[in-house]
């Protein structure tokens, strides 16, 4: 026996068809743009390699290698020269090396190499003189620092962060924002060695 469709049966056959197609169409679509989201989150999450930061930051830290700039505690002054082989000291003795740096005109700093018994001491003077704003570049270098040492302790207006990997007791990292007691952009940055803080009941002489 022959069986007739009629026109009608015929028609929704091909509505649920067709809408099977829309719907495998846009769940299709949705995991596209998932899948896009994820990759575009993962890709504006900040990391600890500098190359992933702006010009500024590139300028200041120049290398993830060693403690700052390719530098170690602990170095030689002359291998700390012959790391900024491409830059000039403005200042140099026999325990100390001083450079400067500029960005565009509208930043400006220091940094300085200090040595006893190798070097012990790495300071940063960033100023930014025609804005009294240097957040950013605290969120930048917080960010960076964070990355790199984990969460950093807090003590008044600085924020502190310990480094395993330099020396016996590791390194110290100080960072603080100036702004408001110069009247104008200023960040102070400074490594050094570890230094635990010692009770001074323990220094009494003992009878």
């Amino acid at each position: 026996m022959k069986r007739f469709f009629s026109s009608n049966s015929s028609c929704s056959v091909a509505s649920v068809c067709f809408c099977s197609l829309v719907r495998r169409c846009v769940l299709f679509l949705v995991s596209i743009l998932i899948l896009a989201s994820c990759a575009t989150k993962k890709e504006q999450e900040p990391t600890a390699k500098v190359e992933d930061y702006d010009a500024v930051m590139k300028k200041i830290i120049r290398t993830d290698e060693g403690l700052f700039r390719g530098t170690n505690l602990g170095m030689p002054l002359d291998k700390v020269k012959s790391i900024e082989k491409d830059e000039k000291p403005v200042e140099e003795e026999d325990n100390y090396l001083s450079y400067d740096f500029a960005f565009k005109d509208t930043l400006q700093g220091n940094y300085y190499y200090s040595f006893e018994n190798g070097l012990d001491e790495i300071g940063v003077d960033v100023y930014r003189e025609k804005s009294k704003d240097c957040s950013w570049l605290l969120a930048e270098l917080t960010t960076y620092f964070t990355k790199r040492y984990g969460a950093p302790a807090s003590e008044e207006k600085l924020l502190i962060w310990h480094v395993q990997n330099q020396g016996k007791e590791g390194a110290q990292i100080t960072l603080g924002d100036e702004s408001a007691d110069y009247g104008y952009g200023k960040l102070t940055l400074t490594l050094f060695p570890f230094q635990t803080e010692v009770d001074p009941t323990e220094k009494e002489a003992k009878p």
